[in-house]
């Protein structure tokens, strides 16, 4: 695989591919090569990118993909709730670049305004051993200039903040605030540190939005409540509560806008 080297401030490795077939796979095989640091992985193509629960991560030419590998030296148990934490890092890095957007649970970035909810980008979650150390590898998906043209519910950067945005733009600024989340993230009480902040950034309305979510053999329905400790899902559907650590949102109701008004979306 053809690659060249990039210095990126706090990362021992870090490389642009020209084509992979994802750079989580390629994350994976640069893990002996770290020696104690951070790396990071980026292509301007992928072949065969993934996302959640394997579904195929549709990208453009116009799309930032890499894949940051962070160690921890704490115990697995540790991390629940990181994909919610790297989002917030995330809008905080693009923010800084001008572009305002939400977070939809559990790892999209989003944008809710005129009556749309539009998907700029996503997070992909790994955990590898390395003897006493975790490694995590954290993949991301940013349409920066360009959204897949066959996927209706998609968008871009550009589009949404008004101007054009590069990957050498873009790249060094997202992996240093990505880096100094996840040390806050290992050094503080985990999640629960950074509630608040996804919570302010979330396009979901605690006591408002009504949300389904596909568990696998069943879904669970009710109105957001909020999040708890840990990152999972608080729902009331009348007088039961619900707690969903993990699954695929299929339909929400009544979601945050950028603008402050309400809609409705069905993935």
């Amino acid at each position: 695989m053809i690659y060249s080297d990039l210095a990126i401030p706090g990362f021992t490795l870090a490389r642009m591919y020209e084509e992979v077939s994802s750079t989580m796979d390629v994350a994976r095989q640069c893990m002996s090569e770290l020696r104690g640091g951070h790396g990071l992985v980026c292509a301007r193509r992928q072949s065969a990118g993934r996302g959640r629960q394997g579904r195929e991560w549709r990208s453009s030419d116009g799309a930032l993909m890499f894949t940051l590998l962070l160690h921890a030296e704490v115990p697995v148990s540790h991390f629940s709730g990181y994909s919610l934490v790297v989002g917030v890092g995330l809008i905080e890095a693009l923010r800084e670049l001008g572009a305002h957007l939400q977070l939809k649970w559990p790892n999209d970035l989003v944008v809710v305004e005129r009556g749309r909810i539009e998907k700029i980008g996503g997070v992909l979650i790994e955990v590898q051993e390395a003897g006493d150390r975790r490694i995590m590898l954290v993949g991301v998906g940013l349409n920066l200039s360009s959204a897949p043209q066959d996927l209706p519910v998609a968008s871009s950067l550009k589009e949404k903040a008004g101007r054009d945005f590069n990957s050498e733009q873009v790249l060094p600024l997202v992996a240093a605030h990505l880096k100094t989340t996840h040390e806050r993230f290992v050094k503080s009480e985990g999640f629960l540190a950074f509630k608040d902040s996804w919570e302010s950034c979330s396009c979901f309305e605690p006591g408002v939005t009504e949300l389904t979510i596909d568990l696998g053999g069943h879904r669970a329905k009710g109105i957001y409540q909020g999040l708890d400790p840990s990152g999972a899902v608080l729902l009331r559907d009348g007088v039961e509560n619900t707690t969903v650590p993990s699954g695929h949102v299929v339909s929400l109701l009544n979601l945050r806008e950028r603008g402050g008004s309400k809609e409705t979306w069905r993935a």
